[in-house]
């Protein structure tokens, strides 16, 4: 699940360094941004119609954003590698004066959902609006724009055996709820509950914390980093695991912070982590589905600096509750090799998942390749391993002068690969390769995995869930088109960052790894999709 922040709380900290705090907020885990607009009807003379002091407050918070502006504001936030999925909207935009603006604009910017924030706790003054209510979300909604409701603790009041939130839910059924846990809990109720009665009608959650015993004297100063106050953080990410969420379905809405608001964040966004790793029902839903491996390679550089051994590496695959690993033979080899690493996985109850092997195919030198395919066929078997994945085209060989064309490279791979399979089968182990997020290599998209994959019958493919995003490919696209013959999974998520690096996409941003759910890469439909297929590797 990707993490957003409101731009409300943190509209100081934009105004006086934009970039910089979206470095921090980036920094921080946040993968989203949930900016306010602000809709008047006509977009001129939005001054006039506004007091003085109204603009002055505006433009000190820097978290509502003119709708006039906004679009800039969008690009700059976009441009950062932030998401946008849902937008606060002040003002009507979503009366009849304003709708036209408001829809436009969504489309404009493809944005999922608007959120409303009424902060009323009568009844009979909401009534007033729910006819040009109605009216609009069936207008928003066919033209493929959510419009949810945001809480605060105003609508919770009682008014005569009813609340204006009810009111709404019952009387407009086409309005859906962006759920402000930290205000459920200041108005005194169960945000369990409240979740498990709107399940339906929830599309993302609103993250805020209330220390305990906040009430109207202490509303100013009450607001505290998730899971610091007295929301029971644990229950509601469990029963989050069961609601439809949008994919930016964690918002963090923090109003005010008596210390540091960025710090808060990182706090909040650790907290939430924490929690939604370790829910019961997370657990749970892996243990009768997909076994999980840990793939080692990110942990090279540490153990070539001596920051890692084999005993470390084996304690972290355990305290991780894993049970399966996917390494490197060159790994292996700085383990202290096959017989040591063997030896240590078995004393610890670790199977080795798959070996990957770099045998660079990219020039036919026919006897370094044969040689390497053998020794890593002999290391397989050493590690009683039974997959065998083979990198054809190693990252690194796109800086080397010279590359030959991609259809040179492509008939070195099938020939030799052909010869992997057939050399595999004596030895018990499944030959695959994996797609790769180096545009300039083959591999890098759909119609060039297919294509070695039909040269060489029994090869398998590794299926890296991002890899072929850089040469403009979608992963589910992938996978319907190619799952035939995946053998193997490589789960991984990732952000598009204006950084330098080897996975440079076609827009000229580069893929940068980061926390399943808070990147580009839809990890709960693929699962789901793999499980659905029987998948259980």
């Amino acid at each position: 699940m990707k993490i957003g922040v409101n731009t409300f709380g943190i509209g100081k900290l934009l105004r006086e360094d934009f970039s910089g705090t979206l470095g921090e907020l980036r920094e921080a885990g946040i993968t989203a941004i949930e900016p306010m607009v602000l809709f008047m009807g006509k977009e001129g003379g939005l001054a006039e119609r506004l007091s003085t002091y109204t603009m002055s407050r505006i433009d000190q918070a820097a978290g509502v954003w003119p709708v006039a502006s906004a679009g800039e504001m969008f690009d700059a936030v976009r441009a950062e590698g932030f998401a946008i999925r849902s937008v606060h909207m002040a003002g009507p935009g979503w009366k009849r004066n304003c709708i036209d603006r408001a829809i436009a604009f969504a489309k404009e910017q493809d944005i999922a959902y608007y959120v409303l924030s009424f902060n009323q706790s009568s009844v009979t003054e909401m009534a007033k609006e729910v006819a040009e209510l109605k009216k609009a979300a069936r207008r928003f909604r066919e033209n493929g724009i959510g419009l949810l409701m945001h809480n605060h603790e105003a609508e919770w009041k009682d008014c005569g055996g009813e609340n204006v939130f009810s009111f709404l839910m019952e009387q407009v059924p086409e309005l859906d709820v962006e759920l402000d846990v930290g205000w459920v809990k200041y108005a005194g109720l169960d945000c369990v509950e409240i979740m498990r009665q709107y399940r339906d009608r929830i599309r993302i959650l609103h993250f805020k914390d209330v220390r305990e015993g906040a009430g109207p004297r202490t509303r100013a100063t009450c607001f505290t980093a998730i899971g610091e106050g007295s929301i029971p953080l644990a229950d509601i990410l469990e029963e989050a695991e069961e609601m439809d969420l949008d994919e930016v379905g964690f918002v963090l809405d923090q109003d005010a912070s008596l210390g540091s608001m960025l710090e808060d964040i990182r706090v909040s966004v650790k907290n939430i982590r924490q929690g939604a790793g370790f829910s019961a029902k997370g657990k749970e839903r892996y243990q009768g589905g997909l076994k999980l491996s840990l793939m080692t390679f990110p942990m090279i550089r540490d153990r070539m600096r001596r920051k890692l051994n084999l005993e470390e590496l084996c304690s972290l695959i355990k305290e991780s509750g894993l049970e399966c690993v996917d390494i490197m033979e060159h790994e292996v080899k700085l383990y202290g090799g096959a017989a040591k690493v063997q030896q240590a996985f078995v004393d610890r109850g670790i199977r080795l998942e798959c070996l990957i092997s770099t045998i660079s195919m990219i020039r036919g030198r026919d006897r370094a390749i044969k040689r390497g395919i053998h020794n890593a066929l002999v290391m397989a078997r050493e590690l009683n391993c039974s997959m065998l994945m083979i990198v054809p085209f190693p990252q690194m060989a796109v800086r080397m002068p010279g590359l030959p064309s991609r259809q040179e490279m492509v008939a070195n791979a099938i020939k030799y690969l052909r010869l992997a399979v057939i050399a595999g089968r004596k030895y018990g182990v499944k030959i695959c390769i994996e797609d790769t997020p180096t545009c300039q290599l083959p591999l890098s998209s759909i119609a060039e995995c297919r294509e070695i994959l039909a040269a060489v019958p029994g090869l398998g493919l590794a299926y890296d869930t991002a890899n072929m995003i850089p040469a403009g490919d979608d992963p589910m696209e992938f996978y319907e088109k190619l799952k035939s013959r995946i053998c193997h999974v490589h789960l991984k998520d990732v952000r598009k960052v204006r950084e330098k690096g080897l996975d440079v996409c076609l827009d000229g941003r580069v893929l940068k790894s980061c926390v399943w759910g808070e990147g580009i890469v839809p990890i709960r439909r693929i699962v789901q999709r793999l499980e659905a297929d029987g998948y259980s590797g």
